[in-house]
């Protein structure tokens, strides 16, 4: 990866310099060094993180809607949407959340990147519901850069999950 993006990716706020004495301090508990990627979780640019989860989800979520059968790339991408929109990421990371699936890290970056969203909200979601989902796919991002491949499987596999249980709720309940 170039030196200027990994910059980009690495902060958001302060100097970046993994060095200085606040990240120091933070560097042992909250940096992920799988794969050969350093990436503190506490000063990672949310943006930029979930520029990048949501290209990741969508492509973990197409080889879901996939394996699931069917060849008609108009019911696949269908299914598809059901799982990518805002309204659902907010939903599952919510849950995610309330069940205690995240960790404390993981939580703090969800949050943090709900937090940061100050950007229009696409039509038929919710301001909150896109910060929600916003704030999901920076962990994303964050696991996909961090090297975490297991992580994220994991949180992608739960997602996939909630998301299964909710469709089948909505549709049962006429939504």
């Amino acid at each position: 990866m170039a030196e200027e993006q990994k910059r980009s990716i690495q902060t958001e706020t302060g100097d970046g310099n993994p060095d200085s004495p606040e990240d120091s301090s933070r560097k042992a508990s909250e940096t992920s060094e799988e794969g050969g990627k350093t990436v503190s979780i506490l000063s990672a640019n949310t943006t930029a993180l979930a520029y990048l989860g949501d290209a990741v989800y969508e492509v973990f979520i197409r080889e879901y809607v996939l394996k699931d059968g069917g060849v008609h790339v108009d019911r696949l991408n269908k299914k598809a949407i059901q799982f990518v929109r805002a309204d659902s990421q907010a939903a599952i990371v919510r849950e995610m959340i309330e069940n205690g699936f995240l960790t404390d890290e993981e939580e703090h970056l969800v949050k943090r990147g709900r937090n940061h969203t100050n950007t229009s909200r696409p039509r038929g979601s919710f301001p909150m519901q896109y910060k929600w989902a916003t704030g999901f796919e920076a962990l994303i991002g964050y696991l996909y850069q961090a090297g975490r491949r297991d992580r994220l499987e994991e949180v992608v596999s739960r997602a996939v999950e909630i998301g299964g249980r909710q469709q089948k709720e909505r549709r049962g309940s006429g939504k």
